[in-house]
């Protein structure tokens, strides 16, 4: 084996290692601001964080009967044929290399606990809003629903709840921790066209319902003046409707997308 070959046996090792430390680093009885504390330190580069959720002392001091220490490590990567191993330059570098791995993939593994409970209970809150909350001007700005159960309100809770289950299917299945930001999420959103999409699909393809949505949010307040009209088949007030419809979907989701990020600790402005 080559020396490379060492020491990249060592990267994984001290990846697969640092990833089960860092995933038994909280309990179920943590609490929500514990995890909000973690994310918070970590986003400014407090050195706080290291004290209070780093890595605890050397990851090869053995201090613990099943602890690693460079002479397991050096057996683990196969390294044993050198009398005088840790004189050797090359297990110096095979144990650089190990905590390396070790301390990133442990900060990986706690940071991404940490912002799944903070994106899950944002997401929770977001789930919990009422249809008459949603309808206030800092969200869907439109007219307050006749009843919880009204076509409007209807309209309102479909909207949130395909908003909150699409972002919580992408934070969920980032098994790779590709999203280290709500925002980042959101942002995704925007540019795939999802938002657009959620949006457009929020008014009742039928159209008595959809007509009943229309007066139970008072949707023919909204201004349609840069609305196109079809020049071959000219104006069709069904889809007129649908139009004013879908401006209250369209801010309700940027809205929804905003109070995440506030949720989140974070900025958005989408």
């Amino acid at each position: 084996m080559t020396d490379s070959d060492f020491i990249a046996k060592a990267q994984a090792l001290g990846a697969e290692h640092g990833t089960l430390a860092g995933k038994g680093r909280f309990d179920g009885n943590t609490d929500i601001d514990t995890y909000r504390s973690c994310v918070q330190l970590h986003a400014v580069d407090d050195p706080e964080w290291w004290d209070t959720y780093g890595v605890a002392g050397d990851v090869l001091s053995g201090e613990y009967a099943d602890d690693m220490t460079p002479a397991r490590l050096y057996a683990m990567v196969g390294h044993t044929d050198d009398a005088s191993l840790d004189a050797n330059e090359l297990c110096a570098d095979i144990c650089d290399a190990y905590e390396q791995a070790f301390t990133d993939a442990y900060t990986a593994a706690v940071l991404g606990i940490a912002r799944g409970q903070v994106w899950s209970y944002a997401l929770n809150e977001l789930g919990a809003l009422t249809p008459y909350r949603l309808a206030q001007s800092d969200f869907a700005d439109c007219g307050s629903p006749e009843a919880l159960d009204s076509h409007g309100a209807e309209f309102l809770t479909t909207t949130r709840d395909a908003f909150v289950e699409h972002v919580r299917y992408v934070v969920d299945d980032d098994e790779d921790s590709e999203h280290d930001s709500i925002t980042s999420v959101l942002d995704g959103m925007v540019n795939d066209g999802t938002a657009a999409d959620l949006a457009d699909s929020a008014p009742s393809v039928y159209t008595y319902p959809m007509w009943q949505q229309f007066a139970d949010l008072a949707a023919f307040e909204e201004d349609l003046s840069d609305y196109v009209v079809d020049s071959e088949t000219g104006i069709n007030i069904s889809r007129l409707a649908a139009a004013a419809l879908y401006a209250i979907a369209e801010r309700l989701i940027s809205a929804l997308g905003r109070e995440l990020a506030r949720l989140c600790d974070e900025e958005w402005s989408g």
